[in-house]
C-alpha cells in the first residue's frame, strides 16, 4: 500500500484500495491505519461540495519514506515552497495540464509578486495564472488584487485553487467585505483541491 501510495500522480484513498486488488475495503482500511499508527502515513481529508462528502488523500511521512528507499522510491522533488496539501494541489494541476496539453511552469515570478503556476495553451499562447490557497483566506485575496494591479493580468485568465468549500465561501465573503469591484471577481475561477482529482 504505501508503494502505491508513493507512486505516480496523487491518488484518493478509494484509488488506492482498489489498486490493492482482491482485498476488501475494510482490509485496506485496516492496513492504512496500521501505517498510521507507524507513523507512515497521515490522511487529510478535503470537502468536495458535492453528495458524499470528503475525499481522503494519504501523505507520506519521513518514516514512510525511510521504508521506501530500499525500494527505490525517493520523496518526489517539490513543484512550490508550500506544505503537504499545497503540494498536492500542485502534484494535481501538473497532471491536468499534461492531460490538457498544456505548458505549465510553477514558482513563475511576475513584477516581483509569485504566481504558484502558470498554465499555457500551446496553440493559442492563452495564459492561466494559478494561485494555490490553503490556510489564510485574507492572503489570497490580498494576492489576488495585486495581480489583478500588474499588466499580465490584463490579458488571460485567473485561477484560485483553494483547499475545501469553508475556505471558499470564505474568499468569497471577503470579496464582498472588501468591496472587491466585479470586474475582477468575475474573472477569478474558484475550484478546490477535490476539482482537480480524476475520476
Amino acid at each position: 500500500m504505501l508503494v502505491i501510495i508513493a507512486s505516480g500522480i496523487p491518488k484518493t484513498a478509494g484509488k488506492v484500495y482498489e489498486a490493492m486488488g482482491g482485498l476488501s475495503r475494510a482490509q485496506c482500511i485496516k492496513i492504512a491505519r496500521a501505517l498510521a499508527t507507524a507513523g507512515a502515513i497521515v490522511d487529510h481529508r478535503f470537502s468536495t461540495g458535492r453528495i458524499g462528502g470528503q475525499l481522503c488523500v494519504f501523505e507520506v511521512l519521513p518514516y514512510g519514506w525511510t521504508l521506501l528507499q530500499p525500494r527505490g522510491l525517493f520523496r518526489p522533488v517539490p513543484l512550490t515552497n508550500g506544505d503537504f496539501e499545497h503540494e498536492l494541489a500542485a502534484q494535481l494541476l501538473r497532471a491536468e495540464a499534461i492531460r490538457n496539453d498544456l505548458g505549465i511552469e510553477f514558482e513563475v515570478n511576475l513584477d516581483g509578486l509569485r504566481a504558484d503556476a502558470q498554465l499555457r495553451n500551446k496553440k493559442t499562447g492563452e495564459r492561466i495564472w494559478c494561485q494555490i490557497g490553503i490556510s489564510k483566506p485574507e492572503h489570497e485575496v490580498d494576492s489576488i488584487l495585486k495581480f489583478f494591479a500588474l499588466p499580465a493580468a490584463a490579458s488571460g485568465k485567473f485561477v484560485l485553487i483553494v483547499r475545501d468549500v469553508t475556505f471558499a465561501k470564505k474568499v468569497k465573503q471577503l470579496f464582498k467585505t472588501r468591496r472587491v469591484p466585479d470586474a475582477i471577481v468575475q474573472r477569478v475561477n474558484i475550484r478546490m483541491i477535490a476539482d482537480l482529482v480524476k475520476g
